[in-house]
């Protein structure tokens, strides 16, 4: 695929995957699955013939037929025994519940994506506190312990109505690599460095020292503006409730452009292919072509689809995105 790939599906991820994405293909995953929250979302985004009000998903699980189905299904498929083996174990434990339902279910996804990423290339999990650490555990199964790299915590604020908890106010990324050589564009998410830092104020051409070393004034300038390689706590972007009136678009979980923006510039290079199998509101896609990435983004919500849709075609008029519904 190069970099002019730019494709919307509609359907189960798992079966687009299956069916329209071939081995190695995608350069970078971002995914923000259901987070098992027990919660309906309702999505209220504008159209050319109004307003559209409707329930967007429901992140509810509970063990049906389809859950035992997949399960046994991951009997048969490359690099399953890991993450089969720890879903006998959760089973063992705790039965087929709602959270075995979950996990099962993106376990299934999950490697289908491994199989569409190419050696070396990367996925980002996003979730929450709920069920983050049996994902983690999970992608471990799935790429092996070696495959970790990142637990990054996007951190927010705002009101919260906890009175016997510390206020919950932060998601998680896990970020894996498939195998070795992966891409990562240190120079490309640096930010300055807070005034504190940079100490102002002292004398032009004063000697201060870094790492042991002594440094003149015009090497810490340099160094001053390159900026700082942002850390593993990001505390910059704006959560999905504190987005700009401008970027909004109505749909319950959409995602900051900045966020995505510093994942794709990260973690991909100009002509890769960026993948987003729970597309939303399409901000994944929104910042790949801003970045010059291709992209492919797949919802099961037609009307998730449509907004992404209209999302890109608004910024671009002319562009041609290749549609399909499984």
């Amino acid at each position: 695929m190069s970099e002019t790939t730019r494709q919307l599906h509609i359907g189960d991820c798992l079966r687009v995957l299956a069916e329209r994405v071939a081995d190695g293909a995608v350069d970078l995953v971002y995914l923000d699955p259901p987070f098992n929250s027990k919660a309906a979302y309702d999505s209220a985004f504008r159209t050319p013939d109004g307003v559209i009000r409707r329930r967007a998903f429901d992140d509810t699980w509970s063990w049906t037929a389809d859950s035992e189905r997949e399960f046994a299904e991951l009997a048969g498929l490359d690099g399953a025994a890991a993450p089969r083996r720890l879903l006998e174990t959760l089973l063992e434990l705790y039965g087929p519940n709602d959270l075995a339902a979950y996990l099962v279910h993106l376990a299934r996804r999950l490697l289908e994506l491994r199989r569409a990423l190419r050696p070396g290339a990367t996925l980002y999990l996003h979730c929450d506190p709920g069920a983050g650490h049996y994902l983690k555990v999970l992608l471990d199964a799935v790429f092996g312990v070696g495959g970790f790299r990142n637990e990054i915590a996007w951190c927010y604020t705002g009101p919260s109505a906890a009175r016997r908890d510390f206020p919950r106010k932060h998601d998680t990324l896990l970020r894996y690599t498939k195998g070795d050589g992966f891409t990562f564009n240190a120079d490309e998410v640096r930010v300055p460095y807070k005034a504190l830092h940079t100490d102002r104020g002292r004398p032009e051409g004063r000697i201060w020292k870094s790492r042991g070393r002594l440094r003149d004034a015009e090497v810490r300038a340099a160094y001053l503006e390159q900026g700082k390689l942002v850390e593993d706590y990001w505390l910059d972007i704006p959560s999905g409730g504190h987005i700009s009136v401008r970027e909004r678009l109505g749909y319950p979980t959409q995602k900051p452009l900045k966020l995505l923006r510093r994942i794709i510039a990260a973690s991909s290079n100009p002509g890769g292919v960026v993948l987003d199998p729970f597309a939303g509101s399409g901000t994944t896609a929104a910042a790949a072509e801003e970045l010059g990435r291709g992209w492919i983004c797949i919802d099961i919500n037609p009307d998730a689809v449509e907004l992404t849709r209209r999302r890109l075609t608004a910024d671009h008029p002319n562009l041609e995105i290749e549609t399909g519904s499984l």
